[in-house]
């Protein structure tokens, strides 16, 4: 199956497995420091906890999977 073929939800899903599978990576890169290839800091985890619980607790913002489709273009308006 190409692209193409792909129905707007089909599209939708798949743009999140793929956004999802994307910051999966990105945080298990970040997450090893490159020179020791040890664990993340102790500082650096701590900022992404408090980071997580402001999400949780309403005190950043963050975009719906069609908020970002909007701003990518990708909606079908």
């Amino acid at each position: 199956m190409q692209l193409k073929d792909l129905t707007v939800k089909e599209f939708r899903q798949l743009l999140k497995v793929w956004m999802r599978e994307t910051v999966e990576e990105v945080l298990q890169e970040i997450s090893m420091d490159e020179e020791s290839h040890l664990p993340l800091k102790p500082e650096f985890r701590q900022s992404l906890l408090e980071r997580r619980e402001e999400r949780l607790q309403g005190k950043s913002k963050t975009y719906s999977t069609e908020e970002v489709m909007e701003r990518l273009g990708l909606t079908n308006s």
